[in-house]
């Protein structure tokens, strides 16, 4: 639930018939972690979700949640930060082998672990890069402002 005064709730699926299931044309990705769901897509949400005259209807926010707040089911968001999550582990593995299998995702992949540090260490601003025509790229970190959290 994104927003409670509007009742706007933010969902990735594919209507099939009366229901709402996740496919390869609607489907969300997240991380679990020592109890925990973080989501790194959250600050974006306000790009994805707009009224028709384009005003954003939820703000950029962090998402990091305990899992054990999840609500039981879609019929139980009733407050903005709200969530419920229904994993599909098949989908999931397609997606990731599907993903693996294209040598440009790999080198994303490799570029973002050679990039990151661990905290309290910053990251550097900038990460030199093959461009696969025998020359070398500047990637530059793009800073994003985040104002809460769900």
């Amino acid at each position: 639930m994104v927003d409670d005064t509007s009742l706007s709730v933010l969902t990735f699926a594919v209507k099939d018939g009366n229901r709402l299931v996740s496919s390869e044309a609607g489907f969300h990705s997240w991380i679990e972690v020592d109890g925990l769901i973080i989501d790194f897509m959250s600050p974006l949400f306000p790009v994805l979700m707009k009224t028709p005259d384009g005003k954003a209807l939820c703000k950029s926010q962090m998402f990091q949640r305990e899992i054990e707040t999840m609500a039981k089911s879609p019929r139980e968001l009733a407050a903005t930060g709200d969530f419920f999550l229904c994993p599909n582990t098949e989908l999931t593995n397609d997606l990731v082998d599907d993903f693996i299998s294209v040598p440009l995702n790999m080198d994303i992949l490799n570029i973002c672990a050679s990039w990151y540090r661990r905290p309290p260490s910053e990251m550097p601003q900038t990460i030199d890069v093959s461009n696969g025509r025998g020359g070398i790229d500047n990637l530059h970190l793009q800073h994003f402002d985040v104002s809460g959290e769900w």
